[in-house]
């Protein structure tokens, strides 16, 4: 009788602990649909957070993020999302002078203008003042011996594309 009993807990603790499984694994999967319509919503979700909460998601999301600096002056950023692998991403160094002789910085520009910005725009989408892009055009303009950004453009199509 004692032999049945203890065979009768020890199957009892497996089908509780069968039972304590699903009931995990079914909470899992709630929790990966859930993640999957969120993500799916993410961009309009993150035009909505505040900055703190955009901090406070990236904290939550991001495990790491590594900066180098590359020989050519280019930034590394090493990136450890959660249940992902790590990921290298290449910045061009902003500085670099391409084939016309423009930084990247200023290709940019050239680019964000024949897209139809104006300066204000343009400096808002590169966190500068509208007075440093207006003496970055001047430079560009006179770097190339143009009169306006639209032949400044023209002159340096094939490095903007290269870099788009």
């Amino acid at each position: 009788m004692q032999r049945l009993q203890d065979k009768k807990d020890r199957l009892e603790t497996t089908l509780r602990h069968a039972r304590d499984k699903l009931d995990q694994r079914a909470a899992r999967e709630m929790l990966l649909q859930r993640a999957a319509e969120y993500l799916r919503s993410f961009p309009a979700v993150w035009e909505q957070l505040n900055p703190d909460e955009r901090r406070e998601l990236f904290q939550t999301l991001v495990e790491y993020v590594v900066m180098t600096r590359a020989d050519n002056g280019d930034t590394i950023l090493r990136v450890k999302v959660l249940f992902t692998d790590e990921k290298e991403l290449r910045i061009p160094h902003l500085g670099r002078k391409t084939q016309t002789g423009l930084s990247l910085r200023q290709l940019a520009i050239l680019e964000l203008h024949h897209q139809g910005l104006n300066t204000d725009q343009i400096a808002r989408q590169m966190c500068v003042t509208a007075q440093c892009i207006n003496a970055l055009s001047y430079v560009i303009k006179h770097n190339l011996g143009v009169a306006s950004l639209d032949e400044a453009y023209e002159r340096c199509r094939e490095d903007i594309e290269r870099f788009r």
